[in-house]
């Protein structure tokens, strides 16, 4: 499915405000304590280091980046396709492949937080912080065996009711 194609549904569920501050302040301690040391060094005459700034500069863009990777969840329905996931990390299935679907509710703890989640059940969950629990459960049929799959939604009957949709256009 082409994101140029006009989709039968699409949703952005992002994460809260908070995960943002909380990167925001990592990276002011990660790089702004040991830029600050560096400066001291320096003032100081006491021949300080680059070094001192590298690695935890390093630690920080490889923290932001993966966070701008799983700020929010991306929901597409169309062309016979459901796609959905977090930057490049995306399931994409055929609406033919789809055993079932429906709303659903969860707790996070069930899959011991957000992102890109194992549940003890077998299921995968793609969930973000702050969704109050309200996702999309899916079965696939890969063939030899089915899997669940679980994602954040804010309109989870939206999503439903758009794969509905497909199915008809399928003539399924």
């Amino acid at each position: 499915m082409s994101d140029t194609t006009p989709a039968r549904y699409e949703e952005k569920v992002s994460s809260t405000g908070w995960l943002a501050v909380l990167v925001g302040a990592a990276a002011l301690i990660g790089v702004g304590v040991p830029l600050g040391l560096f400066l001291g060094h320096r003032a100081a005459g006491a021949g300080g280091t680059l070094l001192l700034v590298i690695p935890p500069a390093i630690i920080v863009l490889l923290i932001v980046v993966l966070v701008s990777q799983f700020y929010a969840l991306r929901i597409r329905v169309g062309d016979g396709m459901l796609v959905f996931g977090f930057g490049i990390f995306k399931k994409r299935f055929s609406v033919k492949s789809l055993r079932a679907f429906q709303p659903t509710t969860y707790r996070w703890q069930t899959y011991g937080g957000w992102g890109i989640r194992w549940g003890r059940d077998g299921s995968t969950a793609y969930n973000v912080m702050g969704d109050k629990g309200i996702a999309v459960r899916i079965t696939v049929d890969l063939g030899t065996k089915t899997k669940d799959w679980l994602f954040s939604s804010r309109k989870p009957d939206e999503v439903c009711r758009a794969l509905e949709a497909e199915f008809s256009a399928a003539g399924l």
